[in-house]
């Protein structure tokens, strides 16, 4: 008997998590994000946008909380030189 050549199964990467998952699963086995249902377009259609999903929807407001608190920094050591300048009022 010829051997078989073996097709590998059909695999895509979960945005959440980066595991690697049979593209049939409708679900991240490992982070439970559920992955968008492909479907058909037509001519005319355009692409849908991606849905972000829980770990990089955490880092987009990770990212926002340290930009304010880079800002709120700043505005408190200007509101701490002005009292220096000034001194406290009484």
């Amino acid at each position: 008997m010829a051997e078989e050549k073996r097709r590998k199964a059909p695999m895509k990467v979960c945005p959440g998590c980066e595991t690697s998952v049979h593209a049939r699963v409708a679900k991240c086995p490992k982070c439970g994000v559920v992955f968008p249902k492909k479907r058909k377009r037509g001519k005319d259609e355009r692409l849908l946008p991606i849905v972000e999903s829980p770990v990089s929807a955490n880092r987009t407001f990770l990212a926002r909380v340290l930009q304010e608190q880079s800002e709120l920094q700043g505005k408190l050591a200007a509101l701490e030189a002005l009292l220096e300048r000034y001194g406290k009022a009484e």
